[in-house]
């Protein structure tokens, strides 16, 4: 069975910039992936060579194994969240997100039932007849993602949606969005430069970099073990420790001897690379532990910040070693200056990551 849309060799320049270099991925019907890459990486242009605003220079656009480039634009049910929000200043709320269906030639009482859905998922029924120069910039882009959802089209492409909104009402409407999607068997791309809502929307990620896709998988698979050191960086990971491996899951490094449980292909002796996420480390604060605690590494906390639930931690190793984690602040770390003995989880440590 073929894929929903199918990306094969996929480029694009302009001038002397290479936007899209060879790109293929695959979208499997009602899945919602998520483009996940920094400014500048060839996200938006890939969604609008899928979109028909752009041709490619080469490489194929697939849909329901048809080639795309054989499909008028207009006829190809697509639907597009902008980040400019392109909505419509002279019509009201209710008519932006109505104006696709009426287009289409839905019934009326059908139209009032979707409208109405989508404005109560948007927290805007008080809104329904505000003009849109009436409307904050959040509210604008609320509008904007219903008017894409209401003709339920068959492939729906997001550019960064939620980029407008306050950090508490994106993380409310991307959960809300994701279920809708899923509620009505939606096929979607969400493009993002934001790694935790890319990991709280999507089915699978494709993380580009430089216009190349850099590594496919799942949320937990790439937070989990990122394919290289620069993708690791992306996710804010900082600890990074040269090691040899010495057996199966055992790998000497300049903080002691550690077990990970990751990364077992590499050969004995192998000199590499490890990942020790932040998020791995527990606070030995009884004594009476210490023996039966993995990873024990000991240093000295230089840098403290208050995150409300967590704490973050700069430890000083060795003369030239900082390491930071997130410790829950309950119970709270020691001081700056105090020293502490942390328990290191081996799934949290990640061997073998190489520069790409």
């Amino acid at each position: 069975m073929r894929p929903f849309l199918e990306l094969d060799g996929i480029r694009k320049s302009f001038g002397p910039v290479v936007a899209l270099d060879h790109v293929t991925l695959r979208i499997e019907k009602g899945e919602i992936l998520c483009i996940l890459g920094p400014s500048g990486c060839g996200k938006t242009t890939l969604l609008r060579l899928i979109a028909g605003i752009e041709s490619p220079d080469a490489g194929h656009v697939r849909i329901e194994g048809a080639e795309a480039s054989e499909v008028p634009v207009h006829l190809r049910q697509i639907g597009m969240v902008f980040q400019d929000f392109a909505l419509f200043p002279h019509l009201a709320v209710w008519e932006n997100i109505a104006f696709g269906l009426e287009r289409m030639r839905f019934p009326r009482a059908e139209i009032r039932q979707r409208v109405r859905s989508l404005l109560s998922l948007m927290q805007m029924e008080s809104l329904w007849d505000r003009r849109i120069d009436q409307l904050s910039g959040g509210q604008k882009q609320r509008v904007a993602l219903a008017r894409s959802l209401a003709p339920q089209p068959r492939l729906l492409l997001l550019d960064e949606p939620l980029g407008a909104l306050d950090r508490q009402l994106r993380e409310r409407l991307m959960v809300d969005t994701a279920d809708i999607l899923r509620r009505i068997g939606m096929t979607a791309l969400y493009v993002t430069h934001d790694h935790l809502e890319a990991f709280a929307v999507s089915d699978r990620i494709a993380v580009m970099q430089n216009g190349c896709i850099a590594q496919v998988g799942t949320p937990e698979e790439v937070y989990q073990r990122p394919a290289s050191i620069e993708i690791a960086r992306f996710f804010g990971f900082e600890n990074f420790v040269p090691a040899k491996r010495v057996a199966d899951h055992v790998l000497q490094t300049d903080l002691g001897t550690l077990k990970c449980a990751a990364g077992a292909d590499a050969a004995q002796d192998d000199e590499t690379t490890i990942l020790i996420r932040p998020d791995s480390a527990v606070w030995i604060c009884d004594e009476t532990r210490f023996d039966e605690a993995p990873n024990r590494i000991s240093g000295t906390i230089v840098r403290r910040r208050f995150l409300g639930a967590q704490i973050h931690i700069v430890i000083r190793f060795a003369p030239e070693a900082l390491l930071s984690f997130l410790l829950p602040s309950h119970p709270a770390p020691p001081p700056v200056g105090a020293p502490i003995v942390l328990s290191l989880n081996p799934a949290g440590i990640v061997a073998g990551i190489k520069s790409a």
